[in-house]
């Protein structure tokens, strides 16, 4: 793609250089070319990764009309609150109700094999009181409270 904005560029030895600056000029021209393809094709880039780290993928079927409509900022929190309105990702502020949300929270603990908030409180009390301990029998008295078989050594 020509571009005359370096055809006006003028040098007092322009007569006895001709074929140096004609060759000067065409380099200055695609260096120009080549600068601005890379800006264009660096903004294209950010702009992609801006909607990808908001969560909307631009390959996504659903999603290319948003993407290629999108005239807002292009920072993530816009996006992101724009892709939320419009429905392609999930709004952390949905009409979810707070206990159902809870209730989906610790399911999701559940299945990935996490213990439950009160599971974690039992334990880090019985960590606490087992810590606490200065004997061996104060230790096998937080084991035995808490469920825990120890098999004494002595006993045998």
């Amino acid at each position: 793609m020509p571009d005359d904005r370096y055809d006006d560029i003028e040098d007092p030895d322009e007569e006895e250089d001709s074929g140096l600056l004609r060759k000067l000029r065409k380099q200055v021209k695609e260096q120009g070319a080549t600068a601005e393809a890379l800006a264009a094709e660096n903004a294209a880039l950010k702009r992609e990764g801006a909607f990808r780290t908001a969560g909307v993928d631009p390959s996504d079927p659903k999603a290319r009309y948003f993407v290629k409509g999108y005239d807002g900022e292009i920072t993530v929190e816009a996006i992101k609150a724009e892709a939320a309105e419009a429905g392609l990702i999930g709004s952390p502020d949905s009409d979810i109700p707070a206990d159902e949300r809870a209730s989906q929270d610790a399911a999701a603990r559940l299945a990935a094999g996490a213990p439950s908030p009160a599971a974690q409180d039992e334990y880090a009390q019985g960590l606490a009181e087992l810590n606490a301990a200065t004997t061996q029998e104060e230790v096998l008295e937080v084991a035995a409270k808490y469920g825990v078989r120890i098999k004494n050594p002595l006993d045998e």
